[in-house]
């Protein structure tokens, strides 16, 4: 998954790109890339982690496994750094309060490990 917008300050327009892969079959079940509006680049991450939980508990997944190329919400997520600033910790709340039902891990990938979904994102930008 992907989230693109501002670095810390809004963005005009941020967006997002969320692809789901069952990993048993490597079947797509979820390609999604959205405009989300203005907001920062590490709450587009946050956003895209949001929708993939959000689908992964709408299809009955029993598990979900994230890749994303964004250290922060990984260290977030996994406990390894602290959420200092108040509207990041609600997004965290509100990933972690869904995700609770499944067999639910997050890492961190390379950017060139994480073309599909930065393409996703990339293809909301051009229009």
């Amino acid at each position: 998954m992907d989230g693109g917008g501002g670095s810390s300050t809004p963005d005009p327009e941020a967006y997002i790109g969320v692809l789901v892969v069952d990993e048993a079959t490597g079947k797509v079940l979820l390609r999604h890339a959205q405009c989300i509006g203005r907001t920062t680049h590490n709450v587009a991450e946050y956003t895209a982690v949001l929708t993939a939980v959000r689908f992964a508990v709408e299809a009955e997944a029993q598990s979900l496994h994230i890749r994303t190329d964004s250290r922060l919400v990984v260290n977030q997520i996994n406990g390894q750094f602290r959420v200092t600033k108040p509207h990041l910790a609600a997004l965290l709340e509100e990933v972690r309060e869904p995700a609770k039902p499944l067999e639910f891990g997050i890492e961190w990938v390379s950017p060139h490990e994480n073309t599909e979904a930065d393409a996703l994102t990339w293809s909301v930008r051009r229009l």
